[in-house]
């Protein structure tokens, strides 16, 4: 059986992942010009998620903390910044 704090760091792993997925992603599909712009849309995509599209659907069992969750997409975002920049 899965515990509390074993599923926050799975889901916490998760919101890091895709972070940093859309900057590597983008970058690696249409150059690194495009890191700018999957930022901004990918912090527009966690912010409505987050704050509004959990806030409406999600149970406060579920949801958690939206402020961490959102804070945990935007380091991975960093993540991907950094990672491309320690890489390039």
């Amino acid at each position: 059986m899965i515990t509390d704090k074993e599923f926050d760091l799975v889901a916490q792993n998760a919101h890091v992942l895709a972070g940093a997925l859309a900057v590597l992603g983008s970058i690696a599909l249409w150059g690194p010009s495009s890191k700018l712009p999957a930022t901004v849309m990918m912090i527009a995509f966690a912010a409505i998620k987050e704050f509004w599209y959990d806030q409406q659907y999600e149970s406060p069992e579920v949801r958690g903390s939206n402020l961490r969750d959102f804070t945990f997409y935007c380091v991975g975002i960093a993540f991907g910044w950094i990672l491309f920049a320690v890489c390039a």
